[in-house]
This record gives structure tokens, sequence and C-alpha cells, in this order.
């Protein structure tokens, strides 16, 4: 398997994510990570249509003491929607069903 991009060459690589799946599905805010080089370019070119200053801010404020109590708490929710769905796949549907556990995921 060939390395990751990021091992190749760091400062060419830009890390996009969003806080939808981690926070709220209609809070509309995501990050950027890349060298200040870079980002400095990316943020010249910022258009923002959807989240407001206030709700970025809260976001920051937020995650930068409860990120990780925050994320470890949806984990065990989700673990245990999970297991719900797959008692109720083997409860009605028996043998006529195989589910694929996912790991990391709720979808079966």
């Amino acid at each position: 398997m060939p390395p990751a991009l990021y091992a190749l060459d760091p400062a060419q690589v830009i890390h996009i994510g969003s806080f939808s799946k981690t926070l709220s599905p209609a809070l509309r805010s995501a990050y950027a990570v890349a060298p200040w080089e870079t980002l400095s370019r990316l943020v010249a070119l910022k258009a923002d249509g959807g989240t407001g200053a206030v709700e970025q801010m809260l976001v920051a404020q937020y995650f930068s003491s409860h990120f990780d109590s925050h994320v470890a708490a949806l984990s065990s929710l989700l673990e245990e929607k999970l297991r719900v769905m797959l008692e109720a796949v083997a409860r009605e549907l028996g043998a006529a069903a195989e589910c694929f556990v996912p790991k990391g995921s709720i979808f079966l």
C-alpha cells in the first residue's frame, strides 16, 4: 500500500472537516487545516454563505474544552443505537438477514 499523501508532502495536504456529525447536523460549520501559507490564501477566498461568526465562536469555545467528552458520549449513544438495530433485525428477520457489524458507524 502506498504511503498517505500527508506522509509524502505535508505542505501539499489540506485537511477539511465538518462538525455536522459530531455536534449537530443543522450546524453548518466546517474547518480546514493546512500550512499557514496555504490557509491564508483560502481565508481570503472565504465566502460565508451559511454559518455566522457567533456560531463559529460557540463551536470553538465548546469544543476547546469538551471535544473528547462530547465525542465519547456521542459514540456511546451511537453504539447503543447500533446494538438496538442489530437486536431488532435478528428478532424480526432471524436467519433471513445477515448483518455486517460496522466499526465506528451505525449503518448496517
